[in-house]
């Protein structure tokens, strides 16, 4: 049986992927095998598990969305940790 929402889902047409085991894990993979533009989410859990890029603040109506690559990620935490131990 069908959740009200993978109900709406359905009748919609919007495929969706129900998780076996935790969402941020299956958002990464679906992400790093390109079957996904990226993931939308606050968390930040989505990183641990391989995903490459991210969107965030999407249904926060009083910020901006706010993107982010791997790329960005690394080349940011590369240049704080030289500027905290090679101070």
């Amino acid at each position: 049986m069908l959740c009200p929402c993978q109900e709406l889902l359905r009748l919609f047409g919007v495929p969706y992927v129900v998780s076996p085991m935790e969402a941020e894990a299956q958002c990464a993979f679906l992400d790093m095998t390109d079957q996904t533009q990226g993931t939308v989410t606050d968390d930040s859990d989505v990183w641990l598990f391989g995903g490459r890029r991210v969107y965030k603040n999407l249904f926060n109506q009083d910020r901006d969305v706010e993107f982010y690559t791997i790329d960005t990620v690394e080349s940011d935490l590369c240049t704080y940790c030289f500027l905290v131990f090679f101070k």
